[in-house]
């Protein structure tokens, strides 16, 4: 979030929470998966995002990044 008006509302991803792990102390690991028949050379962009909550204070912190996979081979 950058605080701007034009910020999309985050989207609901519960449904993937368990594809990603948390690997201490600073990272994750993501599952990502394409179809079979996936064309070599197609380029797809995700955005990750990550929430971390302080349990205490109860504030939020929220980072966002762009990753670029690119399908390779079959």
């Amino acid at each position: 979030m950058s605080g701007m008006i034009n910020d999309p509302d985050p989207p609901d991803n519960s449904d993937v929470a368990d594809l990603v792990s948390v690997m201490p102390p600073y990272g994750t690991q993501t599952l990502i998966a394409v179809a079979k028949d996936a064309r070599v050379g197609a380029v797809y962009r995700l955005d990750p995002c990550v929430v971390a909550c302080d349990g205490c204070a109860g504030r939020k912190i929220r980072m966002c990044d762009g990753v670029v996979i690119a399908i390779a081979e079959c």
